[in-house]
């Protein structure tokens, strides 16, 4: 009897289902798998904090979400889509910005046009919208009405009536080159006025335009911004060459005292009024020049919504590009084109050689000459490991520059090896396994690029991460196929993406998440 127990245990044990064997039941598997999808399967314990984003695929009527990291296998339900909604008394662009719910670091941006009722749909998170109200009949527009939001899963936000925003003073101003040697108005602008301590924006943007073949005028009793309440008793009237266009004067930021509504302000571009030419002379490896590069100024300063960037330098022979250039500082960059093996070069020297710097000094009556010398391209190779270490071969290798610049993407071989060119600078890699079974991977480089290198990469265990997406129609639930799950690694301020899948016909999905740290 004794024995006959023994072999029915044995026997037992051994139609449990393994690894990918097919199933119905949790009970079906053998001990520690979970039956999902009809298949008995091993399921892991991701490492660090997870947000999963769920994008529904276009046409269902529903919005990005997000959801945490919970009891697999997971179960992520939509329900009516968040929305914010609300009444305009006119017609409106809304800016929207904010962070998704659970995502930091992640700011998205929207813009919408609405008029009378309106319903925003939005995914669940704390958000910023400034209405820009359209102005009356042949007046200045309004000043911009604000709205923090914070929307949660499954609510709609109720904003009521977003009505024209009282104006707390009116700044009257004529733009001139100099109010006193050359009182002449200057067009070609765009005027807003900020906070100047909190750096808001306190009134729409205005466009100071003339038209085509007509001089610039200053309309009389000057151009007018109405302005909400400032935190001081200050204004400042900011001016950016509009875009599209060469500009004709420097930026300029004007603190002016919260002004009577009848008092205009005269504001000089005074001598930054001139473009000074730059000739940048670029030369390849091999001291020869380099024909057709993308050279490019960069202005070293915060970047705003109406700054002007300077476009491309115009190649005006061989090798030698021509800038057009407001006073001020900037980064020079010269990437050659894709025939070219070298790096991009930001080391500006005077024509003649010399040392070099990276960083324009543009000053009234200066124009100036640089020459760029382009490098050869280092080149990082190493090894692709499984977690067993064994050689892993068709994974994709990207290396992504932590402060901007060219990207690049190769391959592994079959032997694991894998070889990069990349200009100098700090990197993340990024190693993408062609088996969806296994676990993707960054790697950050602690310190910057400075010269050809080797560095392996061996994957993490992976941690299998399944379940399903569904929507809901007549309050039942019903599977969202072909909807984008990603899945982000939180880390204090820092959000990344390490896994990214596709629902199936089910609303189901599975994806490999590093185990470890």
């Amino acid at each position: 009897m004794r024995t006959l127990l023994v072999l029915l245990l044995l026997a037992s044990s051994a139609c449990a289902g393994a690894v990918g064997s097919e199933c119905e039941l949790d009970e079906e598997c053998a001990e520690g798998l979970t039956c999902f999808a009809q298949t008995c399967q091993q399921l892991g314990e991701p490492g660090g904090t997870l947000t999963f984003e769920v994008v529904p695929q276009p046409g269902t009527g529903l919005h990005a979400a997000t959801f945490a990291m919970g009891r697999q296998p997971l179960r992520f339900g939509f329900c009516a889509p968040e929305a914010i909604a609300g009444t305009v008394e006119a017609e409106a662009t809304v800016l929207i910005h904010g962070t998704p719910a659970g995502l930091p670091g992640q700011v998205r941006h929207f813009q919408q046009q609405v008029d009378g009722d309106f319903t925003l749909g939005l995914p669940p998170g704390t958000w910023t919208l400034e209405f820009l109200l359209a102005p009356g009949e042949d007046g200045p527009p309004p000043p911009p009405e604000r709205r923090a939001v914070q929307l949660a899963r499954c609510e709609t936000e109720p904003l009521g009536l977003v009505a024209t925003a009282a104006a707390a003073g009116l700044a009257r101003f004529a733009v001139l080159v100099d109010p006193v040697r050359d009182p002449r108005p200057r067009c070609g602008l765009l005027a807003r006025i900020h906070d100047p301590l909190t750096g808001a924006a306190l009134s729409q943007t205005l466009a100071i335009e003339h038209e085509e073949g007509a001089p610039c005028t200053t309309p009389v009793g000057g151009w007018a911004l109405p302005f909400a309440a400032p935190s001081g008793g200050e204004i400042e009237l900011r001016l950016v060459p509009a875009a599209g266009a060469y500009p004709t004067v420097a930026e300029r930021a004007v603190l002016l005292p919260a002004p009577d509504d009848d008092v205009i302000h005269e504001v000089g571009v005074g001598e930054a009024a001139v473009l000074e030419r730059i000739t940048v002379e670029v030369a390849g490896p091999d001291g020869a020049p380099v024909a057709a590069a993308t050279v490019r100024a960069i202005p070293l300063v915060e970047p705003g919504a109406d700054r002007f960037e300077p476009p491309p330098a115009a190649e005006i022979a061989t090798g030698r590009y021509e800038l057009w250039l407001l006073p001020g500082s900037y980064r020079i960059e010269a990437e050659p084109p894709p025939f070219v093996a070298a790096a991009t070069g930001r080391c500006l020297a005077p024509p003649e050689g010399g040392p070099c710097d990276e960083v324009a000094i543009v000053e009234s009556g200066a124009p100036a000459s640089y020459r760029i010398d382009l490098q050869q391209q280092l080149v990082l190779t190493g090894r692709v490991a499984a977690p067993d270490r064994t050689s892993l071969g068709g994974a994709r290798i990207r290396a992504l520059p932590v402060e901007g610049g060219r990207w690049a993407e190769t391959v592994s071989a079959p032997s694991g090896r894998y070889e990069l060119q990349l200009d100098p600078g700090r990197y993340e890699l990024l190693v993408i396994p062609a088996d969806p079974a296994a676990a993707w991977r960054r790697f950050e480089q602690e310190s910057p690029l400075l010269q050809s290198g080797t560095l392996d990469l061996q994957l993490p265990e992976p941690a299998r991460v399944v379940g399903t997406v569904v929507g809901t129609s007549d309050g039942a639930a019903v599977p969202l196929p072909r909807a984008v799950v990603r899945a982000w690694r939180v880390d204090g301020d820092e959000a990344k993406v390490v896994g990214e899948s596709l629902t199936d016909a089910a609303g189901r999905f599975g994806l490999a998440l590093p185990a470890d740290d």
